[in-house]
Parts: structure tokens; sequence; C-alpha cells
């Protein structure tokens, strides 16, 4: 069973709770409390989902992560996407195409994280 857990882009940095939080905890602060629950947390956060997968450095896979695949290219280009849900499930989507794989059912080398849609968008054109 995989842990449930979320964080959030607050526009500046990414923050984190558990599925039972009621707030928000910043990693970079050494996990310091950053912001109570709000209702309107969907309305004034981008929110993303824990994988349940963990990259090549044990960090947790979250939506909105860009990830590649260490030694395998297309081309001459290494092979980057990023992690978004599709058709309920988790996928890794990669290209101008669209090309995506079920994160689960990959059959490729342990992925690595190197960056975020909010942090890194240059990582994705």
């Amino acid at each position: 069973m995989r842990t449930i857990k979320f964080r959030a882009w607050d526009g500046e940095r990414m923050i984190y709770r558990g599925l039972h939080d009621r707030n928000w905890y910043s990693e970079d602060a050494g996990g310091k409390l950053v912001q109570v629950v709000h209702p309107d947390d969907k309305r004034l956060l981008s929110i993303m989902e824990f994988s349940g997968k963990s990259d090549i450095n044990g960090i947790s896979i979250y939506e909105g992560d860009i990830i590649t695949y260490d030694g395998i290219t297309s081309g001459d280009k290494a092979i980057i996407g990023e992690v978004k849900y599709s058709d309920v499930r988790l996928r890794y989507e990669y290209g101008k195409n669209g090309i995506s794989y079920n994160l689960y059912e990959v059959t490729m080398p342990t992925p690595r994280i190197i960056g975020n849609r909010f942090s890194n968008p240059e990582l994705l054109s």
C-alpha cells in the first residue's frame, strides 16, 4: 500500500503535507510549519500527489516532477519528461508529441528527478 501525501507550489517554494495533516510544512526549513490549512487550498495552490515511488537517489517522486532515465536516449538526447496524472493514473510523459507510459509499468531503470515544472520549466522545452 502506498503512502498518500501531497506537496504544493505556493508560488515561491514547495510545501508538504500528509493525507490527514491539517497544515503545510516546508522541507527546506527543516519541517517548519509554513501555512495552515485553508478551504481554498486547491484554488490557491498547485497541489500534487506523491507517486509512491522514489528516484535513484531515494527522493520521493510527485506529480510535476521532471525525470530522466540515466543512459536512455532518443537519438543523442536524454529522455526527459514530466510525471502527471492521465486517465486516473500517474504517467510519465515526454516529448512534444506527448508519448506517455504508466509510471508503474515502465520497464526502464529507476528514474532520476532533475527538477519540477515550477522551478525548471525550461527542462520541458
